[in-house]
C-alpha cells in the first residue's frame, strides 16, 4: 500500500500545493525520466515566435538549473523521434522478435523458471506445510496429555517451526519466480500482438506509444532511449535539436 502511495504521489504535479492532478492526459506523462539526476519530467507551454507550443522539462531543471542541467525538448520532437523508431522497430520486425523472444527467455531463466511450470513444486511445498502444521497440533495435543515432557515438546516443536519457516521462505521464492515468468511472457505476446497488427506508422499514436513504451529517458536531446515494455530497449538521435533553452515564459500543463 505505501509503495502504491508513493507511485501515485510522483506522478502529482509539482504545485506547490501538491493538489495536483494524476497525470496521464498526455502519452508521455509519467513515462519521461531524466538520465541525469533521475527526475520525472513535466510538461510545459512554451512561446516560440508568435505561438506556443508544449515542452517537456525535467522537474529538477525547473527548479534550477544548478540543480540538472537537462533542458526541455519539444513534445513534437518526441513524438517524431518515437515514430522514426517504431518505423525501424517495424521495418527489421523478425530481427526485434527475435529479440525480444531470446530477452524473455534469458529473463525466464534468471528467475530460475528455465521455460518450466513450478505449479507442481509450489504445491508439493504447501502440501508438507500443511502436514508439518499438522504436526505442531499434534506435538501440542501429546504435551497436554503428558506423553511429552517440556524439553522434549520444545526440542521438537523448535525443529517443525525451523522447517516451517524454511519452507515459507521456499514457496515465496517459487511464486515469485513463477509471476516473473508469466509476467515476461505476458509481455512478449502483447508486444508481438502490437507489432502483428501494426503496418507503418505515419503520425504519433497515443495509444499505440502507451501500449508499446514503459519509459523514455533523456540524457541530452541527442540521446534518448525508448524502453519497450518488453525490456528492448532502443537509441535514437535527433539530428537537428537544438540545444538553447526555450525563449518566453512557460505555462505549467502537467
Amino acid at each position: 500500500m505505501q509503495a502504491e502511495l508513493e507511485r501515485r504521489n510522483s506522478l502529482r504535479s509539482t504545485e506547490e500545493t501538491g493538489k495536483g492532478r494524476y497525470v496521464g492526459q498526455y502519452a508521455f506523462s509519467g513515462k519521461i525520466e531524466c538520465a541525469i539526476c533521475g527526475a520525472g519530467y513535466r510538461r510545459h507551454n512554451y512561446k516560440f515566435a508568435t505561438s506556443r507550443l508544449p515542452v517537456w522539462t525535467c522537474k529538477e531543471h525547473i527548479k534550477s538549473k544548478d540543480i540538472c542541467a537537462a533542458l526541455p525538448i519539444k513534445e513534437s520532437e518526441l513524438e517524431d523521434l518515437f515514430i522514426k523508431t517504431l518505423s525501424a522497430v517495424l521495418t527489421d520486425r523478425d530481427a526485434i522478435a527475435d529479440a525480444v523472444s531470446l530477452a524473455v527467455s534469458e529473463a525466464i531463466a534468471e528467475a530460475g523458471e528455465a521455460g518450466q511450470d513450478l505449479s507442481g513444486e509450489i504445491h508439493t511445498v504447501g502440501a508438507e506445510i500443511e502436514s508439518l502444521q499438522a504436526k505442531i497440533l499434534e506435538l501440542s495435543k501429546q504435551r497436554a496429555r503428558r506423553e511429552l515432557d517440556a524439553e522434549q515438546y520444545n526440542i521438537k516443536n523448535a525443529e517443525v517451526i525451523n522447517r516451517l519457516d524454511a519452507l515459507f521462505e521456499r514457496r515465496e521464492d517459487l511464486t515469485g519466480q513463477q509471476n516473473i515468468a508469466i509476467l515476461n511472457t505476458t509481455r512478449q505476446k502483447m508486444l508481438d500482438d502490437v507489432l502483428e497488427n501494426i503496418t507503418r506508422q505515419i503520425t504519433f499514436d497515443k495509444d499505440i506509444f502507451t501500449q508499446l513504451i514503459a519509459a523514455v529517458r533523456i540524457k541530452s536531446r541527442t540521446d534518448i532511449i525508448f524502453e519497450f515494455k518488453d525490456g528492448t530497449e532502443v537509441k535514437a538521435i535527433i539530428a537537428d535539436a537544438t540545444d538553447a533553452e526555450p525563449d518566453g515564459d512557460a505555462d505549467d500543463a502537467a
